[in-house]
């Protein structure tokens, strides 16, 4: 069987400093999910960037409703056809 990969990712090397104990645990869990090193550090910094780019847009909600607050006249077309589930 054949796979055909069209898309080659290409990366670039980073270095970085961690204590002993960072190194170690990386090194564990690295084995015992039988990733590279790489790899978790790879998924940890885009849940890191993927939580920051969250947060600015959590920010940028919370200083729309700051400038201009939200009238309760506002929700109330809203409120006559919203329907509820029957417990």
């Amino acid at each position: 069987m054949w796979i055909k990969l069209d898309t080659i990712i290409h990366m670039k090397a980073a270095q970085f400093m961690l204590s002993e104990e960072e190194i170690r645990a990386l090194t564990r869990s690295a084995k015992s999910l039988k990733l590279s090193r790489s790899e978790i550090v790879r998924r940890a910094l885009r849940m890191f960037l993927e939580e920051q780019r969250t947060r600015a847009l959590e920010a940028k909600v919370i200083r729309a409703y700051e400038t201009k607050p939200q009238k309760q006249s506002d929700a109330a077309p809203w409120e006559a056809i919203q329907t509820w589930p029957k417990e």
